[in-house]
C-alpha cells in the first residue's frame, strides 16, 4: 500500500506544469558580417628625440601619468646653464630696445645722426639673434609635451648618457583611438562614412575611407574611430567587423532556445501547454539570434530556458 501511494505522489509531481520562459517565433532581418583586421592606434602619439647630445638629469613627470601640453617632461645635463643664459640674454635684449628707443627719440629731436640709429638697430638684431640660438638650444635639452595625454615609458635612466636623435619618452593620447584597416574592392560599395562598425565587440564608426586601391595589394585603405577598448593594447592587431546590407528576412529564435541532442539541432515547442521536443534545421547567427531553415513557423512559441530540466510532453506554463 505504500508503494503504490509513493508511486501515485511520483506520478502527481511529475504532471505538475513547470514554469517557463518561451519566446514567440517571428522574422527576423539577417545581416551578413565580413571579418577584416586592423591596427589600433592612439588618437595621438609622439615619440619625443633628443635634439643634442647629453647626459640625462632631470624627469619631472611620472610613467603613465597623465600630462598637458608644453609641459617639461625631462632634461638633459645643460638645462640649468641655458635657461642662466637666455635669462641674462632676455635681460640685453629688453636693455637693446630700450636703447634703440632711446637713440631713435634723440635722432628725432636731432641730437644723434642717423648712423646711431643704424648701430642700435643692428646691436638688437645681434641680441635678438643671440636670443633665439640660445632659445633653441635650451628647446633641444628639454622634452615637452607635444598635446595633453599620458607619458610612456622612459628609453633613458637618469644618469645616462643620451646621444644626439635618441628616443627618450612617448607621449599618447587615448581620448579616443583610430583603428587602420584594408578594405577588398569587392566591399568598397558596401561603405560608407559615418557606418557603424565593430571592433574587439566595441561600436565604432568608419572616419575615413580611401577611394583608390593599392597597386600592389588591390586593397582600400580605411580608418575607424574608436572611443573606448577596455584592455586594448596600443599597435596590436583586432577585429574589425562590418555589417553588410540585409538580403533577407529569416524565421530566427535566440540561440539559446536551440540545443544539441545526439548531434541534432532541437528546440521546445509549446503546444497545448506541453513542451513539444521538435528537431529544427539551423542556419546563419547574428546578434545573438539564430535562423531558423525548417522546423518551425512564425507564430510558434519556443521555451527559451531551462530545458535541461524539460523533457517531452511535459506540461508547461
Amino acid at each position: 500500500m505504500r508503494i503504490l501511494f509513493f508511486l501515485l505522489s511520483l506520478c502527481l509531481y511529475a504532471a505538475e506544469p513547470k514554469k517557463v520562459e518561451t519566446y514567440t517565433v517571428q522574422e527576423t532581418a539577417f545581416t551578413q558580417p565580413v571579418q577584416l583586421v586592423g591596427t589600433l592606434k592612439a588618437h595621438r602619439e609622439a615619440i619625443l628625440t633628443a635634439g643634442a647630445s647629453g647626459i640625462l638629469t632631470h624627469v619631472f613627470a611620472e610613467e603613465g601619468a597623465p600630462v598637458k601640453k608644453g609641459q617639461i617632461l625631462a632634461a638633459l645635463d645643460n638645462e640649468s646653464a641655458l635657461r642662466k643664459s637666455l635669462k641674462d640674454s632676455k635681460i640685453s635684449l629688453d636693455n637693446k630696445k630700450t636703447r634703440l628707443k632711446r637713440v631713435q627719440k634723440l635722432h628725432e629731436q636731432g641730437d644723434l645722426s642717423l648712423k646711431d640709429v643704424e648701430e642700435a638697430q643692428n646691436e638688437l638684431a645681434d641680441a635678438q639673434k643671440n636670443y633665439h640660438q640660445i632659445e633653441h638650444e635650451l628647446a633641444s635639452t628639454e622634452f615637452k609635451a607635444p598635446f595633453n595625454g599620458q607619458c610612456g615609458l622612459f628609453r633613458s635612466e637618469i644618469g645616462s648618457y643620451v646621444a644626439s636623435g635618441s628616443a627618450v619618452v612617448a607621449v599618447y593620447d587615448t581620448s579616443y583611438f583610430t583603428v587602420y584597416f584594408s578594405v577588398p574592392e569587392s566591399l568598397l560599395s558596401e561603405l560608407q562614412i559615418g557606418q557603424k562598425l565593430k571592433i574587439k565587440n566595441q561600436q565604432a564608426t568608419l572616419s575615413s575611407l580611401e577611394n583608390r586601391l593599392d597597386a600592389k595589394t588591390h586593397l582600400a585603405y580605411a580608418k575607424a574611430r574608436l572611443d573606448k577598448c577596455p584592455g586594448c593594447i596600443i599597435g596590436a592587431k583586432v577585429p574589425v567587423e562590418i555589417a553588410l546590407k540585409a538580403e533577407q528576412k529569416l524565421i530566427a529564435v535566440p540561440s539559446e532556445a536551440v540545443f544539441l541532442k545526439n548531434s541534432v539541432s532541437y528546440v521546445y515547442k509549446v503546444v497545448n501547454k506541453k513542451a513539444v521536443l521538435t528537431p529544427v534545421k539551423t542556419g546563419e547567427r547574428a546578434k545573438k539570434q539564430i535562423a531558423i531553415l525548417s522546423g518551425l513557423q512564425i507564430g510558434d512559441v519556443v521555451i527559451l530556458r531551462g530545458q535541461s530540466r524539460i523533457s517531452h510532453d511535459d506540461p508547461v506554463y
